[in-house]
């Protein structure tokens, strides 16, 4: 009641369905590239511990494959197997720009319009 007198205060229109919707799926997506870059470094630090540097960024994914793929690399075979596991799950090999397909037509428009204001 107080803050309704008070001439400096501003009042703040609420937020329509779909800025919240975009609010929860930049949330989301934020989330995911998160998780995703945890895994990589997690990925790139057990290389690192078998003698294999691997620079840091996004776009060298396909050198730790190579390495894990690598006969001669001299990676025990349980090290294999597992950043084999971590490579092939869904959140490594897709990008968080395009979100797998939801049948929902509205949800599709807001991660394109959201996906094409981050890539410009």
């Amino acid at each position: 009641m107080i803050a309704a007198q008070r001439p400096e205060m501003r009042f703040v229109e609420p937020k329509s369905e779909e800025q919240q919707a975009r609010a929860v799926l930049f949330r989301a997506r934020q989330r995911l590239v998160h998780q995703r870059t945890d895994l990589v470094n997690a990925l790139r630090a057990i290389l690192y511990e078998y003698g294999h540097v691997v620079a840091q960024g996004i776009h060298h994914l396909t050198r730790i494959k190579e390495i894990v793929e690598e006969p001669k690399s001299k990676l025990p075979e349980l090290v294999r197997h597992e950043c084999a596991r971590c490579w092939d799950s869904d959140l490594i090999c897709r990008s968080p720009y395009r979100p797998a397909a939801s049948g929902n037509a509205a949800h599709e428009s807001l991660t394109e319009d959201h996906t094409q204001s981050h890539v410009e």
